[in-house]
């Protein structure tokens, strides 16, 4: 690494790249250098482009999306009236049932994992 690079890198660099304003050219005429100076400063710092999706979202963006998550009010009644449902019968289900539910959950759980499938459907285990 040369002397550039480490003069750049020490400076306010982070904060022009981080900003998203400057373009490696512009950088590098601001610095008074050839723009794959730059480049190498990029790579002696590991930094990575700032991407819009990077940016925090505003407190009015972040309110729309939760409010597009929402579900429809019909929707959001049936499914509660489901899940209702769903809780009776395992309040209703015998101590015996709930275990045996629950091994055959962890057995398919378990064989899902360790399952390895070989070709011409010759199952190895």
């Amino acid at each position: 690494m040369n002397v550039q690079v480490r003069r750049i890198a020490e400076s306010n660099f982070v904060e022009l790249w981080n900003s998203g304003k400057w373009t490696r050219r512009e950088l590098a005429e601001h610095f008074g250098v050839h723009y794959r100076t730059i480049n190498q400063v990029v790579e002696y710092m590991s930094l990575l482009p700032v991407l819009p999706a990077d940016v925090a979202p505003t407190d009015e963006e972040e309110r729309a999306s939760r409010e597009s998550l929402r579900l429809a009010p019909l929707v959001a009644e049936k499914a509660k009236k489901c899940w209702q449902d769903h809780l009776e019968a395992r309040r209703n289900e015998s101590e015996s049932a709930t275990q045996t539910r629950d091994y055959e959950w962890r057995q398919q759980q378990q064989d899902s994992r360790y399952r390895v499938i070989l070709s011409h459907s010759r199952v190895l285990e």
